[in-house]
């Protein structure tokens, strides 16, 4: 959990420092560039551009003042091409050490402990003990089998999650300077604070239920803190009523504010798009038409009833897990969290988009209307996305430009900055379908933006 004030984001408009480009780079699956104090780490490819059967998966860190290669890391495959090779979003230390996760083809999966000069001081294991391979990794299905989450140390130990074909879990936790097993559990990572390991079980929409699971473990031992289930209890109307009915619940990790935790609940959108799916069929045939126009039966809908499309963003307090919380927003398309707040971008009723502020006791600070990127039809594609907050600014982005205001005043811009190239890239996540724009990086008042090999920075 960030403590104290947390400034990053320049206050300026910033100037280009360099253009370059990582040769054999490649767009891959995960958050890039990662900004560190003094190096930029990109996931990409190695070999001849024009020879896939060439690529290796390779961990590049770039010199985050002048963008010169200061080392690389190749990743050794056991077929040569496979998009199954994986690197995950590396995680940078407070003494420059890096932890690499790698998954191989050939069903290894390692965590690379890297000096700040690249070489690798130490490799841990984390298949050794045959799960992988009890997994069936030689499947039939085609696509990405695991994806590698981010590693996170705190507390002396680091952590490590993966998910297996979209509906397996898996989270493991080792002591940080020897590597040594602390615990392990069927659970996927979301945030780690408060001395706290949140996780969540199974991933929503699996085939047995609707929502899933959160477990917050000590992050010394793994025992189970407190958890939250798949339901909800729904308030009841009169003061001091018992609540009988529950609904499911389904979460999206939305990140640590203060001493509490942020989801939002999705559930109830989910159940008034099927409720307006079956009520226009029945419009529709009700009509004696032809040719229905669906289209406008659902805006003719979304007029009666767009209220209840909205989606929730609940508060729980680490502690305990009891919720504090819960505020209702439009179809929230990106998010970010501070010490002191909370910033998403919405959609409205009408499909407009809103940037929403929110403190960390609940209550709405700030509604600014944001533009719609021209072209796509989906609202929720051309939606601004909420790039990072700090605890006096603010930087949201269209697929066009950078927009910085400071949070005290949302509607005053502070600068805009022209993207070089359109930089959105909206990375799969197994479980959660907010968007970022992973191909924009702030860290210590500089700003870095990728677009497939070529990296920009800016101070």
């Amino acid at each position: 959990m960030t403590s104290g004030t947390t400034r990053f984001i320049p206050r300026r408009l910033p100037r280009l420092a360099f253009a370059c480009e990582v040769p054999g780079a490649w767009w891959g699956f995960h958050e890039v560039p990662i900004a560190a104090s003094d190096a930029i780490l990109v996931a990409c490819g190695w070999g001849d551009d024009h020879d896939l059967l060439e690529r290796r998966p390779a961990l590049v860190a770039l010199d985050a003042r002048s963008g010169a290669e200061r080392f690389r890391l190749e990743v050794p495959v056991l077929r040569p091409g496979s998009s199954e090779g994986q690197v995950a979003p590396p995680a940078v230390l407070p003494d420059g050490r890096i932890l690499v996760a790698v998954y191989q083809w050939d069903a290894a999966l390692t965590v690379h402990v890297l000096d700040p000069d690249g070489r690798i001081a130490r490799e841990d294991e984390l298949g050794e003990d045959g799960r992988m391979v009890a997994l069936d990794l030689y499947g039939a299905d085609s696509g990405v089998k695991l994806f590698l989450g981010r590693p996170v140390a705190a507390g002396g130990a680091y952590l490590v999650s993966w998910v297996y074909r979209s509906r397996s879990n898996h989270l493991m936790c080792r002591d940080l300077a020897t590597g040594e097993p602390l615990w392990e559990r069927d659970e996927w990572l979301l945030a780690c604070a408060g001395g706290l390991a949140i996780g969540e079980t199974d991933p929503p929409g699996h085939v047995r239920r609707a929502g899933a699971e959160v477990v917050a473990r000590e992050l010394a031992r793994g025992q189970e803190v407190w958890r939250l289930g798949p339901e909800h209890a729904l308030e009841p109307d009169p003061p001091g009523a018992v609540v009988q009915d529950r609904r499911p619940v389904m979460r999206s990790a939305a990140g640590t504010v203060g001493d509490q935790v942020l989801f939002i609940d999705r559930a109830a959108r989910r159940e008034a798009l099927l409720r307006r799916d079956s009520d226009v069929l029945d419009r529709a045939v009700d009509s004696g038409a032809e040719q229905p126009d669906f289209d406008e039966l659902e805006r003719g809908w979304d007029a009666e009833h767009g209220e209840a499309l909205a989606e929730e963003l609940v508060a729980h307090d680490l502690a305990g897990g009891d919720e504090r919380w819960r505020v209702r927003t439009g179809e929230v398309i990106s998010i970010e969290c501070a010490p002191h707040a909370c910033c998403l971008v919405a959609l409205d009723r009408s499909g407009a988009a809103e940037l929403v502020q929110i403190d960390p006791r609940g209550h709405i600070q700030s509604r600014s209307r944001l533009p719609l990127d021209p072209g796509d039809q989906r609202p929720a594609r051309r939606a601004p996305r909420v790039i990072a907050i700090d605890d006096e600014l603010l930087l949201w982005s269209s697929s066009t430009e950078l927009v910085c205001v400071e949070l005290a005043r949302p509607g005053v811009e502070l600068w805009r900055l022209p993207l070089p190239a359109p930089c959105e890239c909206d990375p799969p996540r197994p479980r959660d379908r907010l968007l970022r724009g992973a191909s924009i990086a702030v860290a210590d008042g500089r700003l870095y933006l990728r677009d497939g090999r070529r990296v920009w920075g800016f101070e």
